[in-house]
């Protein structure tokens, strides 16, 4: 009697199939994908991308040689650019054709699943989860203040690449623009400081230090701080918007495709022509703060306009104007790196945008006034 062998048959999409993979090349921010990006292949892909700590700086990902790409592989895809940007870093995608890269773009754009509910942290528990987060945050932006530093140098080596007229037409829009609004508020802070230091100066017949109170409080303090909370709303946001827009319609990626680096185009313009035109507007918001001071001192406190001249070189501290205009450039390096980086920050659609721009504001005032503090401890005890 003949034995019958059994048949076994083996599925192919479960035995000896190609799986996906990633890796990343030795001494480089590449990492290269290969394989079927399908749901079927990806067990190994997905282990090897939770283990996988990037670097902050751009980092391609190479497409190259992915075999097939559905859904479930284009969110993995998704996941990795998401860890490089937790790093502080900027992903590019190379090596795929315009149906898969649609693909990625329509998962990107997806909204997110919504996260499990989770127990309510002790308070405690809460400030430690938000000191992280603004750590990482921090981190972040340290590390794009280097990457800054880095494209500076052959810009700086080879003048031609800073761009002139670019920079030019941002100190016309940053600088000229701002004059009429800075200005104005300028002169009603003087007045208003004039005004209260009068009051508190007539009952004691010592009008005539309304001279000191408002020249150094003006030149020393609320000029530099008030053009750089301006800035910051006017012109900071602006560079969140401009630079998130141009991060949602591709154009900052057309850019790395010519070869074109976006911090040397897009930034550092914008930095370097911030940084020479505050202290200028420092500067006129100084002299109109100083107006609104004397036009209060003379029509409420009877002291003529030649008295309060004359007595501003004796009155005035050397340092005041000086360390005024001195904090001036460490503003705008403040504000426009917040509102660039916030600005190339942006992944997915216009809201995203909004919520940059929203964040760049605010982020930027805060360390203005961090900053002014610090340099007000420090020239206290450098005793200046």
């Amino acid at each position: 009697m003949r034995s019958r062998t059994p048949i076994s048959r083996s599925d192919p999409e479960t035995a000896d199939s190609p799986q996906a993979s990633l890796q990343p090349e030795p001494g480089t921010r590449r990492l290269r994908l290969a394989g079927p990006w399908r749901a079927t292949a990806l067990a190994d892909a997905a282990r090897e991308a939770a283990r996988w700590q990037p670097e902050p700086g751009e980092w391609t990902l190479d497409l190259s040689a992915v075999t097939a790409l559905d859904t479930a592989g284009a969110a993995l895809i998704h996941q990795l650019r998401q860890r490089v940007v937790e790093q502080g870093g900027t992903p590019v995608i190379v090596g795929t054709d315009d149906l898969r890269r649609q693909l990625l773009e329509l998962v990107g754009e997806a909204p997110p699943s919504p996260a499990p509910p989770r127990r309510p942290l002790r308070p405690v528990s809460r400030l430690g989860e938000q000191a992280l987060t603004h750590g990482r945050a921090g981190t972040a932006l340290l590390a794009f203040l280097g990457a800054i530093a880095l494209a500076a140098l052959p810009a700086f080596r080879h003048p031609r690449l800073l761009q002139p007229a670019a920079m030019s037409g941002e100190m016309v829009r940053a600088g000229i623009g701002a004059l009429p609004i800075t200005g104005l508020l300028a002169f009603l802070v003087g007045i208003v400081v004039a005004y209260q230091g009068g009051a508190v100066l007539e009952p004691y017949g010592a009008t005539t230090f309304m001279v000191e109170l408002v020249g150094n409080v003006q030149l020393r303090e609320l000029g530099p701080i008030l053009v750089a909370v301006i800035v910051a709303g006017r012109t900071g946001s602006a560079y969140a918007a401009e630079l998130g827009t141009m991060r949602v319609t591709g154009e900052i990626d057309a850019l790395r495709t010519m070869g074109v680096d976006p911090l040397q185009a897009l930034v550092l313009p914008r930095l370097l022509a911030l940084m020479v035109v505050l202290p200028l507007i420092t500067l006129w918001a100084d002299a109109a703060g100083l107006a609104g001071g004397i036009l209060i001192a003379n029509l409420l406190f009877g002291m003529e306009p030649v008295i309060f001249l004359a007595r501003m070189p004796e009155a005035i501290w050397e340092s005041s104007l000086w360390l005024g205009l001195a904090k001036a450039p460490v503003f705008a390096l403040l504000v426009a790196v917040v509102g660039c980086h916030h600005g190339l920050q942006v992944r997915g659609s216009a809201a995203e945008v909004g919520r940059a721009t929203t964040m760049a504001v605010v982020q930027a005032i805060f360390l203005v006034i961090v900053t002014d503090a610090l340099f007000s401890v420090v020239f206290e005890q450098l005793d200046l």
